[in-house]
């Protein structure tokens, strides 16, 4: 009988693709890597994990896709996956399986998820409840949207990702600031939204054959867009031990329903959400993936979820465990600087050190001399853990008033 194989496209072998290879090896069919980077380049712990290789000059494109498929389908073998966890490829793939005729993440759907006018309309059709907005391409456009959707706004690319090129509209003038650089960024059009004021969360939710069967939820502190606004504001993602509070779990399924809506099937998907002051849910975006490395990091200290794992054993045998107890909250600081070049001084660590030190799990202090970084992650990182929520959180809430990174 020919073979079947489960094919993941990735453009380097960082930490999450080393992971995707490891939970695939773990299934009866045969691993293949399709790879911009040369096979020397491998981790000597993956080769053997590996049964064939395809460089390639560019794994976003779907037919240096295809041609690298035909020559692996020389020996007749069947393909019983096709995936990647980088975004940017989930259209290229999609094409690839419309062309070959291969199960998976359909072509419409992987639009629905990256083109994010596109997500929006399709949510106000089915009553999903998100920001109103408008999809512009010329700033005299814009400029009427903005009229028309009253302020505050946010502009954002249609396909973009980690609030890169965001901004929140406070007047026409900001506007006409920014619109030419988000448009350089999005020339397929610019998505103007109305500001949605309230507390931030992601929710990941998990479908097997349309049916929700897991969801953790995560609390942002602060809101991304202000992390993007603000030089030197740490970034914090909390994950609460009580995995399915009142709000949590209603939030979980109108993200159901939203992805559902997109045409998602099975599944993993990271919804980001609003909850507002009046308790009401307000859903912000969807991707098709599993979520951020500091997510999936803090799943695995609260409970030892392996997201990938449990995302890649869905895709590849259509199975997923039930969740274990989850005996932890845990949390993630990031530390920002503020000023420009270089750090000058970091101060209030010592002090958070000794506060907060038992539930200190790993941390990655930023270094003095080292370039600030505008990225909401920063220069550093710092991992709590506990079985208490309410001291998970004060830990973080400390480190955010407490350390402060100066540049020069």
């Amino acid at each position: 009988m020919p073979p079947s194989l489960v094919i993941y496209v990735t453009q380097s072998f960082d930490s999450d693709a080393g992971r995707c290879i490891r939970a695939a090896a773990d299934s009866p069919y045969r691993v293949v890597v399709v790879c911009e980077e040369p096979p020397r380049a491998i981790p000597d712990g993956l080769r053997d994990l590996i049964s064939a290789y395809e460089e390639v000059d560019d794994v976003f494109d779907p037919g240096v896709i295809v041609r690298a498929i035909a020559r692996l389908q020389a020996s007749r073998a069947s393909i019983r996956v096709l995936f990647s966890d980088d975004e940017r490829a989930q259209v290229p793939l999609a094409r690839v399986r419309a062309a070959l005729k291969l199960p998976g993440l359909p072509l419409d759907t992987a639009r629905n998820f990256r083109d994010k006018a596109l997500m929006k309309r399709v949510w106000k059709t089915h009553g999903i409840p998100c920001a109103d907005y408008r999809l512009v391409r010329t700033e005299s456009a814009a400029v009427n949207a903005a009229s028309a959707l009253g302020l505050p706004l946010v502009m954002k690319p249609i396909d973009g990702m980690r609030s890169a090129n965001t901004y929140r509209i406070r007047s026409l003038l900001d506007v006409r600031r920014y619109f030419d650089g988000v448009r350089a960024a999005s020339p397929r059009g610019v998505l103007i939204e109305q500001f949605v004021d309230g507390e931030e969360l992601s929710c990941e939710v998990v479908l097997h054959k349309g049916r929700l069967v897991w969801y953790s939820s995560t609390n942002y502190i602060p809101p991304p867009l202000k992390v993007v606004e603000r030089r030197g504001e740490h970034f914090a993602v909390v994950l609460p031990r009580e995995r399915q509070g009142a709000d949590t779990t209603r939030a979980a399924g109108i993200a159901a329903r939203a992805v559902r809506s997109l045409g998602l099937r099975t599944g993993m998907s990271h919804v980001e959400w609003f909850r507002r002051a009046d308790g009401s849910v307000v859903i912000s975006e969807a991707a098709a993936r599993v979520p951020s490395a500091a997510i999936s990091t803090l799943a695995h200290l609260a409970d030892g979820t392996h997201l990938i794992d449990l995302w890649v054993r869905l895709l590849v045998l259509g199975q997923v465990d039930a969740p274990p107890p989850r005996r932890f909250a845990a949390a993630a600081v990031f530390l920002r600087g503020s000023g420009r070049g270089r750090i000058r001084a970091v101060r209030g660590l010592p002090g958070v050190i000794e506060k907060s030190g038992p539930l200190i799990v790993a941390a990655d202090y930023p270094a003095v001399g080292t370039a600030i970084e505008r990225d909401w992650d920063g220069n550093g990182s710092i991992l709590f853990r506990s079985p208490s929520t309410r001291a998970v959180v004060e830990a973080v809430e400390h480190a955010r008033r407490t350390i402060r990174i100066t540049g020069w």
